[in-house]
């Protein structure tokens, strides 16, 4: 931990009832993302109402306070915790308290979500260098060119961060350039990293009139470079019996879940399989 960060975190535990209790919550977040989605003007008055409300409903200003004072000059943590998907669906990043304005705005807080963690400590790793793995999928048939421009600067950023470790001989990197689920699956199974980056273009596919359940899907590369979208029970099955400890999710919409089914999206199934630190965009 920093020592500029709060070793504790403020996590706030949203009660079970929130959205049968303040139904006013739930029609203020679906207005916002119904903005956000068709592109419509969202106007600060929209965001500071909705962060009003959601901090109204709390009832932390004590608990709250006493936090921020023993943090001192440390910035402190701020953690939306809940097994509920539709209350982590909430637009937390709007919460807005009365002094502090918009905290996840405020450069003395961070703000974040997550689901509950397990009772039960994560293995600890064996001794000897960090093994990241940087798995990018890039299909020939999705906007190639805009893509790999991102894809380069991602992958320039990751080396540049690791670099100095790596010439420490504490890290080891490894960046495949083959984006099939059979080379990931070969990766995980030999390199047998630590830490596993998965990018490329995630898609959530949710049609609320339709019988099929919500499910999201990745785009990796067939073996001829074109897109093979698989599914995320498929990709977590993946990882059964890896040694990763933290997955992050570079892929569009991959930490997205809806209220109607608990273990959607390619984060919580991750989760639910027990890997310790998974974070998800959700954009």
């Amino acid at each position: 931990m920093p020592a500029n960060v709060h070793p504790k975190p403020f996590i706030i535990h949203p009660p079970a009832n929130l959205l049968t209790a303040h139904r006013q919550l739930r029609r203020n977040s679906v207005t916002l993302a119904q903005k956000y989605a068709f592109q419509k003007l969202v106007t600060e008055e929209d965001l500071q109402i909705m962060g009003r409300g959601l901090w109204n409903v709390l009832n932390l200003d004590a608990s709250f306070a006493a936090a921020h004072k023993t943090a001192g000059r440390q910035i402190l943590p701020i953690i939306i915790e809940s097994d509920d998907p539709a209350l982590l669906q909430l637009p937390w990043e709007t919460l807005r308290h009365p002094d502090h304005g918009f905290l996840g705005r405020s450069p003395a807080f961070t703000l974040s979500r997550r689901v509950a963690p397990p009772d039960e400590s994560p293995d600890t790793p064996e001794k000897g260098p960090l093994r990241v793995l940087l798995f990018t999928s890039l299909p020939d048939d999705v906007d190639p060119e805009k893509s790999r421009l991102n894809v380069e600067d991602e992958q320039a950023q990751v080396q540049d961060a690791l670099t100095p470790w790596i010439a420490e001989g504490l890290v080891q990197l490894e960046m495949p350039d083959d984006g099939r689920l059979t080379t990931l699956r070969e990766y995980l199974r030999t390199f047998q990293p630590h830490l596993v980056f998965l990018s490329g273009h995630g898609k959530f596919h949710h049609q609320p009139l339709q019988k099929e359940p919500p499910y999201a899907a990745f785009a990796f590369e067939d073996e001829y470079g074109r897109t093979r979208s698989v599914r995320d029970q498929t990709i977590a099955q993946a990882f059964v019996g890896s040694t990763a400890q933290l997955i992050v999710l570079s892929a569009c919409e991959s930490g997205k879940t809806v209220s109607d089914a608990l273990n959607v999206g390619l984060t919580r199934q991750l989760s639910q399989l027990g890997v310790p630190h998974v974070i998800g965009m959700r954009e």
